[in-house]
């Protein structure tokens, strides 16, 4: 069932493709711009996999306030492309070159992200304390089992998430749920979460080394190809969420 949601995630996305790239690339490409403007201005590089690129030295108050402000910007774009993706499944709220901004409940879709973050941050503290510990004595031989352990470790972070943030979906609609009653709502698809979540840990993990290699060889085709798996990852993620909410809430079909 696992693999069939996350298939099902993708087909929603290649099947309403207008309608993902509406809601995501203008958002997108105006935090790109904004991102080359302040890294411009600030002087540090857009260094990819190379964080040596970035020195103490480099790094003034002004800078400081510029990335907090960009990083602020990305979070309201990621709530705003999530709102409208969410919307669009849910209400068949069909979106215009630009999504709309107005009436939509992008802050609150943020600041409930952010609690979410904060709460499944705090389940992770124990869980990847563990995984250091089982990864420890390992760490100077073969990393087979260091990298068991943490996609392990990844993925019962990620089960948590997944378990608690279909009530994001509910508030990019305008409905409150508490994170006690996503925990309840999901509980009878808890393995199908569990398995969604270890696959979703695999596909990611396996390409960010394939990638760090592209950057190296060609620093400009690894960025184009980071930006497209960082877009297909997100929406992907959304996908499933809306489905796991369509489904459990409103009593959808869990798969086509």
């Amino acid at each position: 069932m696992a693999w069939h949601l996350i298939r099902h995630s993708f087909a929603m996305i290649f099947a309403n493709l207008g309608q993902a790239l509406k809601v995501s690339i203008i958002p997108y490409g105006i935090l790109m711009i904004a991102a080359m403007v302040i890294f411009s201005i600030s002087g540090l590089p857009m260094a990819g996999y190379d964080p040596s690129a970035v020195s103490s030295d480099s790094v003034s108050a002004m800078t400081v306030l510029l990335l907090i402000a960009l990083l602020v910007f990305a979070i309201f774009v990621f709530g705003w492309v999530a709102v409208s993706w969410h919307r669009f499944i849910l209400k068949e709220e069909y979106t215009a070159l630009i999504p709309a901004v107005a009436g939509r409940p992008i802050w609150p879709y943020v600041g409930r992200s952010m609690w979410l973050g904060f709460v499944v941050f705090l389940v992770a503290i124990p869980v990847m304390f563990v995984v250091g510990l089982i990864a420890a004595p390992f760490a100077s031989g073969s990393l087979v089992i260091p990298l068991i352990a943490m996609l392990c470790g990844l993925t019962i972070v990620a089960y948590f998430w997944m378990r608690w943030a279909i009530a994001l979906p509910a508030t990019a609609i305008g409905k409150g749920m508490s994170l006690k009653e996503a925990w309840s709502a999901t509980a009878d698809v808890s393995g199908t979460i569990f398995g969604v979540s270890l696959m979703l840990m695999a596909i990611n993990i396996v390409p960010a080394f394939l990638l760090a290699g592209v950057y190296t060889a060609a620093p400009i085709l690894g960025f184009v190809v980071d930006v497209v798996l960082q877009w297909i990852t997100i929406m992907v993620g959304l996908s499933i969420l809306t489905t796991l909410y369509g489904h459990l809430i409103e009593g959808r079909p869990l798969v086509d």
